[in-house]
């Protein structure tokens, strides 16, 4: 596989040198060791590798960014690619603790400047992460322990008496992180693994710092050069939690190759493909840039060989290819015009996505074709009913009964599907047939678009059912209207004065006709109160009474008393009034009239006592007004009532049903969960009776192949049994036949004799086809290859005897002993070790009594008072 145009994002270096080369940088690259490492393998190969470089490293190996620590010393990176920094945390708190001085507020002011350091963003390179060397100042161990503020206060003031550079208390850098977790979120990178001599290896394993993952789940965390040896530490912290990623750096090139292979695949065995960071921690030559890139290119094809189709490029899903489709489909969804309002996507050949359907049948048709197997991607179009806008609506269904290894690349696409089809209000990932059903989508959409409104929401934005009400326009009042009726006699009749125009700018204030328009909103007074009566009074009314100090009536009806009667009245202002306050829907009544309320008691000192009274008919006017206007405002507030009950009802039916559907869902998924795991325990239960009868299917062919086998040694023995019986004996021992050996013959077992080109062996006896027994020159009896020897004398005819009957002897019983004259004799002619409980041990030149001739290997007989098999060519017969 090949990888060469694969860009190069180095996530950890340092400051590198250039020029000519020393040796003790070439040593550096390879090594953490101050020792010599020529003959290690990663020494020669990356030598070998360095030769073979490119001169323009970041060009000619693609190397498009580096996020450097400048721990060591500074370096110019931005003529060579684009360049971010790594700020290292225990180096900014011992710049920041070096320029304190011990006091109360110690704590404090070291906080604040620590954290207006790390989020400095006039350094000349951004800062877009953090480092920690916690492994090499403390171990991560110590970073266990739970410290109070008086130990973390003792901890500073030490450090600042000691004017030590090195900050090395658990206690401060504890508090650094914890500093740094809880006011960035940046990410914070941990060197883990190997290193230097100066770091306690057992303390970098990346377990101990779990308590601190799990405190901060939300800030991402790398652990640096995990590639050895914590790789499956590593790999299994990267599986389990979302905030950690793993790195192969130092692995490559301080490891061999197969070092490095076997380095990156235990990776690989939990660690996601997305999570594993490559760096190349280059920080002696630039070469190493190009040494890491190179030999991690090499280790990762071989790495991925066979497994193409996991890789990222390969797991990423694929719009090009029926791009032309895909946007037809959606393109007519968003068309209001066109009457197709959902479509249809599912994967083609490998990952590209296509068009597998449309209609026009709404989510009604849609829901239907859903598969249970299948990942699908749907984009509907719907109106909701409250504002009778399109909305517009994306499902991404991941059915139960895709694969487990599919279900992987649904969580890898679809975010890169809800990218492409952009403008959508709501998603939605369904998993079972109720995350489809209509009236759930439906739910979801009504949720999206702020229909749930406030009580002021109903009072600004009435129902679009409803007309708005229309605003009556200002009728200027006329002069002439109003006829008041009399207190007293005719003589003395009283007529108030018609209201001169002069008058009338402060009576009431003239307000502008409001326009029609679908959300009126009422004319708001020059004053700020809010209240209920604040708008009320905004809009003036048909009744403002005069305080109650009034003036004599002489000066308030002067004018009107040498004034004669109008010999027209005009109608009533009663019947006008009413009958503009009946046109009004809803308040403001806006009115020309400015009532005058009369005190009785200087009307009846007129003398008028005996005529009957007349209540005046202005006030009677106002009093009515307000009457109307609280009777709308009694109206108003029961409309707004209602319209809250109703909604508070629509609200509880709304969660009603919703927990209804969720209810029924649950159940749904118990139920579903239930028969799975009942199908899971049958097949469980099926599978162990299948083992079981495979073991006992297994167990019955052992059985059976151990007593075939049985039965044919047995058959075997007696037929060897059956040979020696029937052999002819001769009566002298030199019967048998003679051969000379054409070859020599080394034996390989105890119970075969050597035999020398040219040698005679005697005494021949055809045992078997193949191997035959004799007695060579030195006297000594055994088997030998029959065809090693060609035969020089052929044995006499033996005396005419009947064929002895063949014995039945029982396997494994050896064969009979022959018959020997008792009290035989023999001497020992090397030394033996018994092998087994039941043989004899001598040593040379030992005397064996008693021999029995057992067979013709082995005979039996006692030596220094044990009795037990030996090997008959060990001693000599006396």
């Amino acid at each position: 596989m090949n990888l060469n145009d694969l860009p190069i994002i180095d996530n950890h270096c340092h400051p590198f040198k250039t020029g000519p080369m020393t040796d003790k940088e070439r040593h550096q690259m390879f090594s953490e060791s101050p020792n010599i490492t020529e003959h290690t393998l990663a020494y020669k190969r990356g030598c070998d590798t360095l030769k073979l470089l490119k001169k323009d490293i970041f060009n000619d190996y693609n190397i498009k960014a580096v996020l450097v620590d400048f721990g060591f010393a500074p370096c110019e990176y931005k003529q060579l690619c684009r360049t971010f920094q790594i700020l290292r945390l225990e180096t900014t708190a011992q710049k920041v603790l070096l320029g304190l001085r011990d006091s109360p507020a110690l704590i404090n002011e070291f906080d604040s400047r620590f954290l207006k350091m790390i989020k400095d963003d006039a350094c000349e390179y951004p800062i877009v992460g953090y480092k920690s060397i916690a492994a090499y100042r403390c171990g991560f161990i110590k970073l266990q322990n739970e410290y109070s503020e008086t130990e973390l206060y003792e901890s500073m003031t030490n450090y600042i008496k000691s004017g030590c550079n090195r900050l090395e208390d658990p206690v401060i850098i504890k508090h650094i992180l914890a500093l740094t977790f809880t006011n960035s979120t940046l990410p914070v990178q941990f060197h883990t693994g190997f290193g230097d001599a100066d770091l306690d290896l057992v303390a970098a394993n990346p377990l101990y710092l779990t308590p601190i993952i799990k405190k901060y789940p939300n800030v991402p965390i790398v652990l640096l050069h995990t590639s050895w040896p914590y790789c499956r530490e590593a790999g299994y912290l990267a599986s389990i939690f979302s905030n950690i990623y793993v790195d192969t750096g130092l692995a490559i090139p301080h490891l061999s190759k197969k070092g490095q292979i076997n380095a990156i695949n235990s990776l690989m065995e939990l660690a996601p493909l997305n999570k594993i960071m490559y760096s190349s921690d280059a920080h002696t030559r630039i070469e190493m840039f190009g040494i890491c890139v190179e030999q991690s290119r090499e280790v990762l094809s071989e790495c991925f060989q066979g497994s193409e189709e996991y890789l990222p490029q390969k797991m990423s899903i694929n719009f090009s290819t029926h791009s032309a489709e895909l946007q037809q489909a959606y393109n007519s969804i968003l068309d209001q015009a066109n009457p197709t309002n959902w479509a249809m996507f599912s994967y083609g050949h490998g990952q590209e996505l296509k068009v597998t359907g449309t209609g026009d049948g709404g989510l009604e048709e849609l829901k239907d074709e859903f598969e249970g197997s299948k990942i699908q991607y749907a984009f509907a179009r719907v109106f909701e009913q409250l504002s009778g806008l399109p909305k517009f609506v994306l499902i991404s269904w991941c059915g139960e009964g895709v694969p487990v290894a599919r279900k992987g690349f649904f969580n890898i696409h679809v975010n890169d599907v809800a990218q492409y089809f952009k403008g959508f209000h709501v998603h939605i990932n369904a998993r079972s047939e109720d995350d489809v059903e209509p009236a759930f989508i439906m739910g979801k959409v009504r949720d999206s678009s702020g229909a749930k409104y406030s009580v002021q929401g109903n009072v600004a934005n009435p129902s679009v059912n409803k007309p708005p009400p229309k605003t009556p326009a200002f009728v200027p009042p006329k002069t002439n209207s109003y006829t008041p009726q009399s207190f007293a006699p005719k003589p003395t009749l009283v007529q108030p004065v018609k209201p001169p125009v002069a008058s009338a700018p402060h009576t009431f204030a003239p307000v502008k006709p409001a326009p029609v328009a679908p959300t009126p909103a009422p004319v708001k007074p020059p004053t700020t109160d809010e209240s209920p009566k604040a708008l009320y009074e905004s809009v003036g009314s048909t009744y403002q009474p005069i305080k109650t100090n009034p003036k004599p009536l002489s000066s308030r009806f002067g004018e009107t008393f040498n004034q004669p009667a109008a010999t027209q009245p005009a109608p009533p202002v009663t019947s006008s009034v009413a009958s503009k306050v009946a046109n009004f829907s809803q308040p403001p009544v806006t009115s020309s009239y400015q009532p005058i309320k009369l005190a009785p008691k200087p009307l009846y000192d007129e003398g008028t006592a005996k005529v009957a009274y007349t209540p005046p008919t202005q006030p009677v006017e106002g009093r009515l007004s307000v009457q109307r206007q609280q009777e709308e405002k009694l109206a108003l507030q029961r409309q707004q009532e209602e319209r809250l009950t109703h909604q508070r009802q629509q609200e509880e039916e709304e969660a009603q049903l919703k927990r209804q559907h969720e209810e029924e869902r649950r159940k749904a998924n118990e139920n579903r969960e239930q028969q799975r795991l009942q199908e899971q325990r049958e097949q469980q239960r099926l599978q162990e009776q299948r083992l079981q009868e495979q073991r006992e299917q297994q167990r019955r062919a052992e059985q059976q192949k151990q007593e075939e086998q049985r039965l044919a040694q047995q058959e075997e023995d007696r037929k060897v049994q059956e040979r020696i019986n029937n052999l002819r004996v001769d009566d002298t021992p030199s019967a048998g036949l003679q051969a000379v050996a054409l070859y020599d013959y080394t034996p390989d077992e105890s119970n075969e004799i050597p035999l020398a080109e040219g040698e005679i062996i005697k005494n021949i006896l055809e045992i078997d086809e193949g191997w035959w027994q004799g007695t060579n020159s030195h006297g000594q009896t055994g088997l030998f290859p029959a065809n090693y020897v060609e035969v020089t004398q052929a044995a006499p005819q033996p005396v005419s005897l009947p064929p002895r009957e063949p014995e039945h002897v029982p396997a494994p019983a050896p064969p009979p002993a022959q018959a020997v004259p008792a009290q035989k004799q023999a001497v020992a002619l090397y030394d033996y070790d018994a092998a087994e409980p039941n043989e004899l041990t001598f040593v040379t030149d030992d005397v064996i009594t008693n021999i029995e001739f057992v067979s013709d290997d082995w005979w039996m007989g006692t030596c220094k008072g044990s009795t037990g098999l030996f090997p008959a060519n060990y001693v000599e017969l006396q």
